[in-house]
């Protein structure tokens, strides 16, 4: 990686966590640490994780049906079109859907109207080549089984 890459991103990241942090007061903040329930925090963040870990595996078994051609048609062939041997997206790992969805996840909670998802797709697209849209019609059907789950937990308290 280039190191003024690396540069500007901490630059960018220092500016950005000075206007986060400004006016905060430090004593309140250790005040409130303070009284947390340690176990129960952890326990609570570790719960976070596997239900995080459980919607990437839920979006993997969403993206294995899609297919992407072995290889770019050549326009120089034939203009006539040429249909290639699919291959299943389903190599893209767990892990690397799991990092993907976080890193969504944190776009959504800076910027307004679910930027993270966006962010989501554009990500996948250009590590998988699928059209950018075909993954957000993915996200959509994620969230719309989020819908129905938190639905289904209402009607049952």
């Amino acid at each position: 990686m280039n190191i003024r890459r690396i540069a500007l991103g901490l630059i960018v990241s220092a500016i950005c966590l000075y206007f986060v942090l400004r006016g905060v007061d430090w004593g309140e903040v250790l005040n409130h640490l303070s009284q947390v329930n340690l176990p129960l925090f952890l326990l609570s963040m570790l719960l976070m994780l596997v239900a995080y870990f459980l919607m990437a595996w839920r979006w993997q078994l969403l993206l294995v049906p899609l297919e992407l051609p072995t290889s770019p048609p050549d326009p120089a062939r034939s203009s006539a079109p040429t249909t290639y041997p699919p291959t299943q997206v389903a190599p893209e790992g767990l892990l690397s859907l799991y990092s993907k969805m976080l890193t969504g996840y944190f776009f959504t909670a800076f910027f307004p109207a679910r930027a993270g998802d966006l962010v989501r797709a554009y990500l996948l697209g250009r590590k998988t080549g699928l059209p950018k849209t075909t993954i957000l019609a993915t996200i959509v059907i994620e969230k719309a089984f989020d819908g129905i789950a938190l639905l289904v937990l209402f009607l049952l308290s």
